[in-house]
């Protein structure tokens, strides 16, 4: 099944692509056109069992990538697909590229120019041919620090008999891929990207830098409209939130990873335009020492693990053989919720094994059930200990039945056996995404040093009763590690503490990195 999201914000062209995509559909698909915003006049909704709208509340800013988000987590098609409400489709493209299809790709149907007041194709010529390729401009818009892409007909005309073909850039009117690979990479990323723009270079960097392929699929096609002064954008929007984004993605691309865009470039030169010192122009001996990314200053020591490394640069990762994690459960969360904790965490962390700790069984790893004992802190840590002590592995890895870890969170062996390590990137979900510091429940060790150290802070309290003991301690220097994904402290009405610490001198964010929007993110784990 093919899920194909069309998001809107107050065009006129809605009910037509829709009507369109359901004409032309040969197989079983479902349409979810997102309205931004505002309601259409109900001679303009589409009445289909296969159609479903989703309606977002105003805002002042454009929620295209919100809108894009929380449609792919209600997809029920292995197959997803974004369309611009202004297009028209050939006859069966869903089958067409599904058939196609491989697992890692990003596919992008050949595109076509509409005419929207006929709703039929535009007049096409060697001088004028269909849109298959786009290259990265350059030199002028890399000023701006912006990424462009621009049609590319040579590459078009050059490349004509070959059907299915890579390539480095699309215009993000139209895409195609599995429903797994869109939740795998990640996007669409709010945070940074901000509502709007840069979708297709978010998609095309993201996915040639993690193997996949971007392909020009000329088996079929879709035809797009360029507004242009004619039919005008039809919405306000934010230059400010423009350039935002532009200034986002070049730093994420040219700055954090250039290495990576050097080989995408490499791969596909030459580029129109492209001078032959391109590499000495985008990155000048002046310039070599400074970045326009916004910088967190962290604890020395800390070990950092990107998830923009390649593997090739990862340092040695937490596995089976050598780390545990301990699940600490004091069963008061909602069932649902603590069932969806369950699964992220199953998912992150891969094969590493798994020792839970409940206060009542659970089918979750190796559990441990410790009956009826008091609800508190001092419970927590006797109950890590519990796992630690289970245990077979040199290290051990803590969660909680509250917590989301990302992968990032199981990717490093601590390179001491004498210290503890605590997780530097940790955010609190209440509204909006809060900023925290250091989480006893975000921390990894060597297993008989952590046995050590609670053993110790528990000398002289025998059984369960609460006492005053910090599950987070450690007499050596604190040493950490990070990345760029948070991990995620939920706060529901059930946890021991109702108002988490937070850093009041970091402003909220809507969004994360991995994680998406806010309120997105609780409806899927159960907390709407």
């Amino acid at each position: 099944m093919l899920t194909i999201v069309i998001p809107s914000k107050n065009e006129v062209f809605l009910r037509k692509t829709i009507l369109d995509v359901l004409k032309k559909a040969t197989g079983e698909i479902e349409v979810l056109p997102v309205l931004d915003g505002y309601e259409p006049p109900k001679t303009e909704l589409v009445t289909d069992p296969r159609v479903r709208y989703i309606r977002l509340p105003a805002q002042p800013y454009s929620q295209k990538r919100h809108g894009i988000n929380l449609a792919i987590s209600q997809a029920k098609g292995n197959y997803v697909m974004s369309l611009d409400a202004h297009c028209m489709m050939a006859k069966g493209f869903d089958e067409q590229l599904a058939k196609d299809h491989q697992p890692k790709w990003v596919q992008i149907p050949r595109r076509n120019r509409l005419d929207a007041i006929k709703w039929s194709l535009q007049p096409q010529s060697d001088s004028r041919p269909p849109i298959d390729y786009e290259y990265i401009m350059f030199p002028p818009l890399v000023k701006d620090h912006a990424l462009h892409g621009f049609k590319w007909d040579e590459r078009t005309l050059k490349n004509w008999d070959i059907p299915i073909d890579d390539t480095i850039q699309f215009q993000g009117s139209c895409w195609f891929m599995t429903k797994r690979w869109f939740k795998k990479m990640g996007f669409m990323q709010v945070e940074g990207y901000t509502g709007w723009g840069q979708e297709a270079e978010e998609i095309s960097m993201t996915t040639w830098k993690n193997g996949g392929r971007v392909v020009t699929n000329k088996n079929t096609w879709y035809a797009h409209l360029h507004k242009g002064p004619v039919h005008g954008r039809m919405y306000h929007l934010s230059r400010e939130e423009n350039r935002r984004s532009y200034a986002y993605s070049y730093n994420k691309w040219l700055v954090e990873n250039k290495d990576f865009f050097i080989s995408i470039i490499e791969k596909f030169a030459p580029l129109p335009g492209w001078p032959k010192d391109w590499e000495r122009r985008l990155w000048p001996k002046d310039a070599a020492t400074s970045t326009t990314s916004v910088t967190t200053t962290l604890p020395s020591g800390t070990t950092i693990i990107s998830n923009t490394l390649k593997k090739t640069d990862m340092p040695k990762t937490a596995n089976k053989s050598n780390t545990t994690v301990i699940y600490i459960s004091s069963n008061t969360e909602k069932p649902e919720f603590e069932q969806n904790v369950r699964k992220l965490l199953r998912e992150n962390c891969g094969d590493i094994p798994i020792i839970s700790v409940s206060r009542k069984p659970i089918k979750f790893g190796k559990n441990i059930s410790v009956g009826n004992v008091p609800v508190c802190e001092s419970t927590n840590l006797r109950q890590l200990l519990r796992g630690l002590e289970a245990a077979k592995t040199e290290y051990a890895i803590i969660a909680k039945d509250d917590f989301a870890y990302p992968p990032e969170y199981f990717a490093l062996t601590p390179p001491s056996n004498d210290h503890l390590y605590r997780y530097e990137n940790i955010w609190a979900l209440g509204d909006k995404f809060w900023q925290k510091g250091y989480s006893e429940y975000a921390q990894m060790g060597n297993r008989k040093y952590w046995i050590g150290l609670i053993k110790n802070a528990l000398k002289g309290h025998r059984g369960w009763n609460e006492i005053a003991v910090p599950i987070l301690f450690d007499p050596s220097e604190p040493l950490s590690w990070t990345s760029d994904n948070a991990v995620i402290n939920f706060k529901s009405t059930s946890g021991l503490r109702k108002f988490p610490t937070v850093r009041r001198n970091f402003l909220p964010k809507r969004a994360l990195p991995f994680w998406g929007h806010a309120l997105e993110l609780k409806m899927k784990m159960g907390l709407g």
